[in-house]
């Protein structure tokens, strides 16, 4: 688990160095070490952006990035350089929370795609309700951004069936 808690972070890095050139603010996220997750409340109610990443040897995961709906106002409120506490125009706040999530998504795929050593095929992001099915295995980290003096949290979860766990951890041990 620690190899992958370092793929892990490699790509969250590498998103913090995206997020800090696309809005001028340094940007700091750190994780949290992998763990099991639950879908708490909180999660359910959240805006949820899914994003399938899969090879030719059938390894699928499924990434999702969450953040509830405040905290992403809070995050929006910083980089907008204004207070936002409601939100005004749902369509919008959606489009930016689907940049900041495929960024992050993206770049946490791509260092999975590197340290596996193969060539992995992803799906746009989409936005949707969490559907978790208990036959797969569910795991995440929660994401701390640091922007200015704000703290703001998100989590990365990543989902595959027990056959894509043993074909993921095969490739790790190559």
């Amino acid at each position: 688990m620690e190899f992958l808690d370092k793929i892990l972070k490699e790509g969250i890095d590498n998103a913090a160095n995206v997020l800090k050139e696309m809005t001028g603010f340094d940007v700091r996220l750190n994780s949290s070490n992998i763990s099991e997750f639950n879908i708490d409340k909180n999660i359910e109610n959240s805006y949820i952006l899914k994003q399938k990443a899969f090879d030719n040897e059938g390894l699928f995961i499924d990434f999702y990035f969450t953040m509830i709906t405040k905290e992403f106002l809070k995050f929006l409120s910083v980089i907008e350089g204004e207070t936002i506490t409601e939100v005004q125009n749902e369509e919008e706040l959606i489009d930016s929370f689907m940049e900041v999530g495929n960024i992050i998504c993206g770049n946490v795929i791509s260092s999975f795609a590197n340290a596996l050593n193969k060539k992995f095929y992803f799906s746009l992001p989409v936005i949707e309700k969490i559907s978790y099915n208990n036959d797969l295995i569910l795991k995440g980290v929660r994401v701390k951004f640091e922007i200015k003096e704000f703290d703001i949290q998100g989590n990365l979860m990543f989902a595959m069936s027990p056959e894509s766990f043993d074909l993921f951890n095969n490739s790790l041990s190559r």
